[in-house]
């Protein structure tokens, strides 16, 4: 989405603006994020929090459409993904770093 920005507030929305500050779309997210990435080729934001969720949400509308949960590792901290993009590594605050192979077929 070109123009655009994705904006977390402390207090609970994620956001979508312009860069004119008209609201595009928001959520509610349910938990603090630590970390978060637009993956441009799909269009793609994945943000990873306090509850150790990872969740890929669409630019356009912040919809979840996938929800990985590595809780038993702790918080998430930080997301990486390589630039194929084959592979998003996910850090979490244990120092555990999970990565994940994203199958296209």
């Amino acid at each position: 989405m070109d123009g655009s920005f994705v904006a977390y507030f402390s207090d609970g929305p994620l956001m979508v603006i312009t860069i004119n500050g008209q609201c595009i779309c928001k959520a509610d997210v349910g938990e603090k994020i630590n970390a978060m990435l637009i993956c441009h080729e799909s269009e793609a934001l994945i943000t990873g929090g306090e509850l150790g969720s990872v969740r890929v949400r669409t630019l356009y509308d912040l919809s979840v459409q996938c929800t990985l949960n590595i809780k038993k590792y702790g918080p998430i901290t930080a997301l990486a993904l390589t630039s194929d993009p084959n592979f998003l590594c996910v850090g979490s605050s244990n120092g555990f770093l999970s990565v994940v192979f994203r199958n296209t077929k």
